[in-house]
């Protein structure tokens, strides 16, 4: 198979987003709220054979106490929806760290996706060996699914795991460690920031 954009393609866009952000701390957040709204057009130009769009909605919310130790309740609603002839590199993909973790990053991809976290996190110790640090545990499930024209199925693909961060200074600087699974198996994460 070869899906179009495959061959490489130029093309420019033009877009826009509205975001409201309350959290406290963007990598690792105790407490807040994050509302992003976006949208882009590309128009058919420089071997994009028609004009697409897509936009996309995130909606995050953080409740839980401050300092350490606490408790995080994190949970997170994605939508994403593309119109027209879409290269597969624009299309809405779950699988991976931001989105479906668990499973190989784009393993699902299609015309639009809905997305569903809960996570709980756990600031637990403040430790001073060589660094003033914080270091906690979390775990999570989710759930997600593409959409399709044409397809009929209904099925929506789970995913669950924990993870051990550490922050060095402050939760800005929050490096983790996850290990996640799903029906396809076991995936380990190695990054910066919490997932979101």
């Amino acid at each position: 198979m070869r899906p179009y954009g495959v061959d490489g393609l130029a093309f420019f866009g033009v877009g826009g987003t509205v975001q409201y952000d309350t959290r406290d701390e963007p990598a690792n957040p105790q407490e807040g709220v994050l509302f992003r709204i976006s949208g882009t057009m590309y128009p058919a130009s420089h071997g994009l054979s028609e004009s697409f769009s897509k936009s996309q909605c995130d909606l995050r919310a953080f409740f839980g106490g401050k300092g350490v130790p606490a408790l995080t309740l994190a949970m997170r609603v994605l939508g994403e929806k593309v119109w027209g002839n879409v290269p597969f590199f624009e299309q809405p993909n779950l699988g991976g760290w931001s989105g479906l973790r668990g499973l190989s990053t784009g393993r699902y991809i299609g015309d639009a996706l809905a997305l569903s976290t809960l996570e709980l996190r756990g600031s637990l110790w403040r430790v001073n060996f060589l660094l003033p640090s914080t270091m906690g545990l979390a775990v999570f499930a989710e759930t997600g699914r593409v959409f399709v024209a044409g397809e009929t199925s209904d099925r929506w693909h789970a995913s669950y795991g924990g993870s051990i961060w550490i922050a060095p200074w402050s939760r800005d600087n929050t490096i983790s460690v996850m290990a996640a699974g799903s029906r396809e198996g076991l995936e380990f994460y190695l990054d910066v920031g919490m997932g979101f």
